[in-house]
């Protein structure tokens, strides 16, 4: 009975259940059947629990993923959260494999994520993390979309948070490298960096103020040119091989 369940079965189970708890004997009686099914059928679900009939893209994609790592149809309804597993073995039987590509095509559609559905995304990423990270499967239940559209909407979360972090800090290193300037001393990053909580090289990375430029001299006495010996000490001290030199950072170890 719990594979064949359907929506108006559920239904009259979950009203029973509201009536009588999880009393699966009375259940049973009223219902005549197995306890043992019925609870079989019951888990994962709850009396909050909305099954739908419709079908939408986000469900069809997350089932078509579930078919392609051999989910079973009873896991992939608990999963989807709006489906029972009655209505995922027929939706596979009568959709043909065009019709999964094209639900999946129209779930990739961009759909717009509200402030608040950002704030709920990156709750669940918190909540339910498991071992080895986050379960994206529960996540995409619990806000009724794909994996794939909660991983990409996530990653965006976290960088959109970085870039932020990041401007906030180059504000704080700025101006305080704008108070050294002006009162007529050499700036003192380790200084700048204590002020500011972090590293000397993010400081000298995200600095924005940059009063003044230096020439660069020829010293005959080294047949060398003064600037480019400091910059290429810089380089060797703050981006050892294979780093990427940030010259950014660079102009103000050079002056």
């Amino acid at each position: 009975m719990a594979s064949a369940m359907g929506v108006e079965t559920f239904s009259n189970l979950q009203n029973l259940v509201r009536q009588y708890g999880e009393n699966w004997d009375v259940i049973g009686r009223e219902m005549h059947a197995l306890p043992s099914m019925l609870k079989h059928a019951w888990k994962g679900y709850s009396v909050d629990t909305k099954i739908t009939a419709q079908w939408t893209a986000d469900e069809l994609a997350t089932l078509r993923h579930c078919e392609k790592s051999n989910i079973p149809p009873a896991k992939a309804a608990r999963i989807i959260g709006t489906k029972l597993p009655a209505q995922c073995m027929n939706i596979r039987k009568s959709l043909r494999h065009s019709d999964f590509n094209d639900a999946e095509r129209a779930s990739n559609k961009k759909l717009k994520w509200t402030a608040e559905q950002d704030q709920e995304l990156d709750r669940l990423a918190k909540i339910h993390i498991r071992k080895g990270g986050v379960d994206w499967a529960v996540v995409a239940r619990d806000t009724g979309r794909t994996v794939r559209s909660c991983l990409a909407r996530h990653a965006r979360i976290k960088h959109d948070a970085d870039l932020q972090q990041q401007g906030e800090l180059a504000i704080r290193v700025s101006s305080e490298v704008k108070r050294q300037r002006e009162s007529g001393t050499e700036v003192d990053w380790a200084l700048v960096a204590e002020l500011v909580g972090a590293t000397e090289l993010e400081c000298l990375e995200c600095s924005t103020y940059d009063e003044g430029k230096q020439r660069w001299s020829y010293d005959h006495r080294t047949f060398s040119w003064d600037l480019p010996n400091r910059m290429r000490d810089f380089i060797d001290k703050y981006y050892p091989n294979p780093l990427i030199p940030s010259f950014a950072a660079s102009r103000f170890q050079t002056k």
